[in-house]
């Protein structure tokens, strides 16, 4: 799988430092090995992480390099593989979790209502995104969790959903700066849809008294503002300190 180069630790250092190798003339996965220690380039983020610290990434890339080695002529590339891989794992780990706990503790139909509201929303307003595929999925239920416990009543139910529309209106879309944006066109379309989720969500509280999909699109409209974006930013420098204080210690 892929390309395998053996250096020793204090080259590897030097080479970096003295800009004689650089992570893009790296090959697009590469495990790079030295005493006992390994490090994955993950090519779709363009980084270069330990490998215990992208456990979703190292499933992905053994089977997108499973896939293309059975069929290199009518799949992707392997990058849009990996990402896609990525993703599907990302998810199944998350809703494990998320299913687990919510059976331990009764409450797992709003905590899904919760997380498909929560999801469903993201993918049409966008959001601020962790580096590491692990702590994403922790801090997502962790949050998802939370919200799940909310308080609920006819009217608190309405002041969400105005404080919703008002946040998607003035925050939404949200991108990364290396993210791709789309045209106005389809930024507009994905509103649409976004208003109309909410609508179904408000439909589906006033028949079936079940309030987890609005309490869903409140958690993502909150993370669409400064304040949310601040908090992703700050959990993320907290779990990249803390990779960086393990690497030191191992």
């Amino acid at each position: 799988m892929g390309e395998f180069v053996t250096l020793q630790q204090q080259d590897l250092t030097e080479a970096l430092e003295n800009h004689s190798l650089t992570f893009y003339e790296l090959p697009d996965f590469v495990y790079v090995s030295f005493e006992f220690q390994y490090i994955t380039r993950c090519s779709q983020s363009h980084k270069i992480l330990r490998e215990e610290t992208c456990m979703f990434e190292r499933w992905a890339i053994l089977f997108a390099d499973l896939i293309k080695r059975i069929n290199p002529d009518e799949t992707d590339s392997v990058e849009v593989l990996v990402f896609g891989f990525t993703i599907i794992f990302n998810l199944l780990f998350t809703f494990l979790l998320l299913f687990i706990t919510g059976f331990l503790l009764d409450h797992l139909f709003i905590l899904l209502q919760v997380a498909v509201s929560f999801m469903v929303l993201r993918m049409l307003t966008g959001g601020a995104h962790l580096d590491h595929s692990l702590a994403c999925s922790l801090t997502s239920i962790l949050i998802i969790l939370a919200f799940s416990f909310f308080p609920i009543s006819s009217i608190l139910i309405y002041t969400y959903l105005i404080i919703i529309v008002l946040l998607v209106i003035i925050y939404a879309p949200y991108y990364e700066p290396h993210q791709v944006t789309h045209s106005k066109e389809w930024e507009f379309k994905k509103k649409q849809l976004a208003y109309l989720w909410l609508a179904l969500s408000l439909l589906f509280f006033h028949f079936f008294h079940q309030p987890g999909l609005i309490l869903g699109a409140l958690l993502q409209s909150l993370l669409l503002t400064p304040y949310g974006i601040n908090f992703i930013s700050k959990i993320n420098i907290l779990t990249l300190k803390g990779g960086d204080n393990h690497e030191k210690n191992s």
